[in-house]
């Protein structure tokens, strides 16, 4: 049965499900739903697109048929075969047979109150995608196929925990939650992903929580993006992503990861006072070894910031570029050759004032050897994440 751009309060689809007891499948298009409970009930399957929820989703207890119940004939919701494309780590397409044979189908959508599904039971696929959700509570439904969770915004929760790993309704066979924008908490505690997953392209506001989940080794977690480092669970969290994905993933993946762990760290208090603080400046010198580029820009913004305050001391004439093209090509050479000693024997007499306080000697002093130190400092910086670049690459 099809309905279009129609209206529903609770009563209504109570009565529409009712009025359809053999209906192979129900497909609102367009329509606006007030309210909807269809929590306990045996349900045929169900597809939703560009419908608008005003209020509450309850679907806490239900059954989501690939059939309908009682019927003695084969009713059994079923398209052909299809060929869908997964990717490993490493981009490479990795093609797999799939039964397009839904239960729950929920499509360009908007959701201005929660959806809950609790302990619901979907015998087939569950394709959810390119909705913009409030909240989502899904703990302990039992996917029993293919959940396809693509593309969606959540501005609140989105628990899909399960409440035990030793229980059948903990696995789910295949799962795609790729390109999902998770604003707050998102679980997927105690699940078992028997089969391939695809977890890439997703931006988590919120650590991921991964406790006691079991992924198989066809998994994808490239182009995550996380933001939060602010807590304790945090880091945990991350910790535990590290452990479940090791061995599983790109190795660049793992770094990513253990960046925002050690971030946790500091930002949670569990690393302080000294250590805090080299924990800090290794994070802006080179993001704790993964970036090479941040290193090489702290080396040019150090040169061109010793190179302007050379140019303060000595109160050089700006308006004279001979001059300043002379000194800077003698700092230059400092960038190249870290021991080269900056001072006024170094610098070209005749871009100089005759006469240079013992207070502009010593500035050029203090300058040079704290160019010497940060350059150092960065240039081992630079080379340990070159070296850590080639090992993930390796």
């Amino acid at each position: 049965m099809n309905y279009e751009s129609a209206s529903f309060d609770t009563g209504t689809i109570i009565d529409v499900i009712n009025a359809n007891p053999e209906a192979k499948r129900l497909v609102f298009k367009g329509c606006t739903f007030q309210e909807l409970d269809l929590s306990g009930r045996t349900l045929p399957p169900i597809k939703f697109v560009e419908c608008r929820f005003a209020g509450p989703c309850n679907f806490d207890g239900a059954v989501f048929l690939q059939k309908p119940e009682g019927s003695s004939t084969n009713r059994m919701v079923e398209e052909p075969t299809f060929q869908e494309k997964w990717f490993d780590e490493d981009g490479k397409a990795v093609w797999q047979t799939t039964t397009n044979c839904w239960s729950l189908w929920i499509d360009s959508c908007a959701f201005s109150s929660d959806i809950t599904f609790r302990d619901a039971k979907f015998e087939g696929v569950v394709w959810i995608a390119n909705n913009d959700f409030r909240s989502v509570f899904g703990t302990k439904a039992s996917f029993g196929e293919t959940l396809r969770l693509m593309a969606n915004k959540f501005s609140g929760p989105a628990l899909f925990a399960s409440e035990n790993s030793g229980v059948d309704s903990s696995e789910i066979k295949r799962a795609n939650f790729r390109s999902n924008v998770f604003a707050d908490r998102f679980s997927i505690a105690r699940r078992v992903f028997s089969g391939p997953t695809d977890f890439r392209n997703i931006h988590f506001g919120l650590a991921p929580e991964v406790d006691g989940v079991t992924l198989s080794n066809d998994t994808n977690w490239s182009k995550i993006k996380f933001e939060d480092v602010s807590a304790a669970r945090a880091e945990h969290s991350y910790r535990n992503l590290m452990e479940i994905l090791s061995g599983k993933v790109s190795r660049q993946t793992l770094g990513y990861i253990h960046l925002f762990q050690n971030r946790a760290k500091r930002k949670s208090g569990q690393i302080s006072g000294f250590m805090g603080f080299l924990s800090l400046l290794y994070d802006i010198g080179s993001e704790f070894g993964h970036s090479v580029l941040r290193p090489i820009l702290l080396l040019l913004t150090l040169h061109l910031i010793c190179f302007a305050l050379v140019m303060v001391v000595l109160q050089v004439d700006i308006r004279c570029l001979e001059d300043i093209i002379e000194i800077y090509t003698v700092i230059a050479r400092k960038l190249f050759n870290p021991l080269f000693v900056l001072g006024v024997d170094s610098l070209p007499k005749n871009s100089l004032s005759p006469q240079i306080s013992v207070y502009a000697k010593l500035l050029l002093v203090l300058i040079n050897g704290l160019y010497t130190l940060l350059q150092l400092v960065l240039l081992g910086l630079l080379t340990q994440a070159i070296g850590r670049t080639f090992d993930l690459n390796g």
